[in-house]
């Protein structure tokens, strides 16, 4: 199984092997996307939690896509993983 997820400018990949026992080992951007600050910042802080909606929202109350990606919303990122499969197409 793979999540891939385009939100207009960015591919959002989280593949099978990257949860072992609902937890994420990684997740990857990528795209054509100005980068305001290092994502791998930001990718490398979901490591180890739980693959939940809530536990997602639970590390966006702490950290801003925004600060990584110019013109992204903590929002959009929880929707496309968690709601929606082809966000922003």
């Amino acid at each position: 199984m793979r999540l891939k997820i385009l939100w207009s400018f960015l591919d959002i990949s989280i593949l099978r092997k990257d949860i072992y026992k609902n937890k994420v080992k990684n997740f990857s951007i990528t795209g054509d996307f100005f980068e305001v600050k290092n994502i791998n910042e930001f990718l490398d802080s979901f490591k180890g939690i739980e693959f939940s909606k809530k536990s997602f929202e639970e590390r966006l109350n702490n950290i801003n896509i925004e600060n990584y990606i110019l013109n992204s919303k903590n929002d959009d990122l929880i929707k496309m993983i968690f709601e929606e499969e082809d966000c922003g197409n």
